[in-house]
């Protein structure tokens, strides 16, 4: 009867450890799974962050290309009052010439 026990213990104690031992692959495998994916993360928050600063480069490079594209039509502006300006001194100096 001893011998029986003995028998059924040690076979449980064999389930067991098979038992564990599929458990620790298991952890093992979910582990190798997890640095997987903080891994797949970590490299699309870096490729994220890349295009992130590709677009604030071609924000910037934007924003300066109008910020000179208005100085020049303000320079253009100021050219074509300077203009008006001249021509209107002249049709006020031909009138003065015509009227005397």
């Amino acid at each position: 009867m001893e011998e029986k026990k003995n028998n059924d213990l040690s076979v449980f104690q064999e389930n067991l450890n098979k038992e564990n031992e599929i458990i620790n692959d298991k952890t093992i495998f979910a582990k190798n799974i997890e640095k997987e994916t903080n891994n797949d993360l970590s490299v699309f928050q870096e490729n994220l962050n890349k295009e992130n600063e590709i677009i604030n480069n071609k924000t910037i490079s934007a924003q300066e290309a109008e910020y000179y594209e208005n100085m020049e039509n303000e320079m253009e502006n100021e050219r074509y009052i300077n203009f008006l300006l001249f021509q209107e001194s002249l049709n006020e100096e031909n009138k003065y010439i015509n009227d005397n």
